[in-house]
């Protein structure tokens, strides 16, 4: 894994493990008839990035977009928000893995 695929996956669990946060603060997507819809399976396909399942980083953020694109059809999020959102916390962690590698953590 180079450099890029591997920062990639750094960003991928840090905004699985984000959206789960934010997942726990919703009420259950009950009046969806598809079960791959309902929160307890968006919650456990957030699960499954976050706990660092041996994929590729490409499926890990074809999970993450399946999970965004339920929030904004079931209008419990919009694309801007999903983007900003998404921006935000790669950015973070981008931060904070460069304050690690200069303090040699």
């Amino acid at each position: 894994m180079d450099s890029k695929e591997w920062l990639a996956e750094q960003v991928g669990r840090a905004y699985a493990k984000h959206l789960l946060s934010r997942l726990a603060d919703m009420a259950e997507i009950d009046s969806v008839d598809d079960d791959d819809c309902k929160l307890p399976h968006l919650q456990w396909m957030c699960n499954q990035v976050a706990d660092g399942k041996d994929w590729s980083v490409t499926k890990m953020h074809r999970w993450i977009g399946y999970v965004q694109g339920v929030l904004v059809t079931r209008k419990y999020s919009t694309v801007q928000t999903e983007r900003d959102d998404y921006r935000r916390v790669k950015q973070e962690t981008l931060d904070a893995l460069k304050q690690k590698d200069e303090q040699g953590i």
